[in-house]
C-alpha cells in the first residue's frame, strides 16, 4: 500500500536534508510555518497534511501531485475483446464531500434541504479527524479567489487564524465566504473583488450575531 511518509522521507533524504531543515527550506521558500515535528509525524504516517501542505512539497520537490500522492500507478488498462476500462486498484482512499448549497441561520449545515451532491477528494488531502463539506460560492465579491459558482471546500471550525478565509454566518443570512481579519471583538470580512463596489464589513461580536462556520482549505474553481 502506498505510503505518502515513506515518498516524503525518500525525497528528503535524496536532497541530504533532516527534517528540521526541509521544515526551514520550505519556511525560507514559501512562508510556511512546518516544524519538524510536523515533518516526523507526515513520514511516520502518524498525520496527514493538508492539500495546500502537499502542494509545497511537491512544488518543492520538483514532482507532480499525482506522483508525491502515489497515483501514477493506481490505475490499469486492461484490454477484453477490444473493451478498453479503467481498473482503480484500490478506492479506500477516496471520500464523497456533501455540497452545500445554502446555508441559512437555524439550519444543520448539512441538512437534506442543503445538499446539492457529493464530490469525491482523496483521504490524503484532509485531515480524517476534523468534519468538511463544499459550498458553492455565488456572486464576485471574492472573484479574485473564487470566480461565482466555484466551489471552496470548508473545513468545520468555530474559530479560524486571522488572516484565513473563512465562511462565516451574519445576522442570521445566508453564509458568506471572506477574507477574516479579528482584532479583540472586532471582526471585519474583507472581499477580495476585482470590483471596488465591494468593501469591508466591520462587526462588533458583542453587538453583531457573527459565527465564524469553518475555514476555507481548497477551490475547485469554474471558468
Amino acid at each position: 500500500m502506498y505510503s505518502f511518509g515513506k515518498k516524503l522521507k525518500t525525497l528528503r533524504t535524496s536532497m541530504n536534508l533532516t527534517q528540521e531543515g526541509l521544515a526551514k527550506a520550505l519556511n525560507i521558500k514559501y512562508g510556511t510555518n512546518f516544524n519538524k515535528g510536523m515533518i516526523s509525524k507526515w513520514e511516520n504516517d502518524k498525520e496527514e497534511p493538508r492539500i495546500d501542505s502537499v502542494r509545497y512539497i511537491a512544488d518543492f520537490f520538483n514532482v507532480s501531485l499525482d506522483e508525491i500522492l502515489g497515483l501514477k500507478n493506481n490505475d490499469t488498462v486492461n484490454e477484453s475483446l477490444n473493451v478498453y476500462e479503467i481498473v482503480e486498484k484500490d478506492f479506500s482512499n477516496v471520500i464523497n464531500i456533501p455540497i452545500v448549497g445554502t446555508i441559512a441561520a437555524g439550519q444543520p449545515i448539512l441538512a437534506t434541504q442543503n445538499i446539492e451532491g457529493y464530490m469525491p477528494i482523496l483521504s490524503s488531502f484532509i485531515n480524517k479527524h476534523k468534519e468538511y463539506f463544499y459550498l458553492r460560492v455565488k456572486g464576485n465579491s471574492m472573484n479574485l479567489e473564487f470566480p461565482d459558482g466555484s466551489y471552496v471546500l470548508v473545513e468545520r471550525a468555530n474559530e479560524v487564524e486571522n488572516g484565513s478565509i473563512a465562511v462565516v454566518l451574519v445576522n442570521g443570512y445566508e453564509a458568506t465566504v471572506k477574507k477574516v481579519s479579528i482584532n479583540k471583538n472586532i471582526i471585519t470580512l474583507i472581499p477580495m473583488s476585482n470590483d471596488p463596489s465591494y468593501q469591508p464589513q466591520i462587526y462588533d461580536i458583542t453587538k453583531d450575531e457573527v459565527k465564524i462556520i469553518g475555514k476555507v482549505v481548497q477551490a475547485v474553481k469554474i471558468y
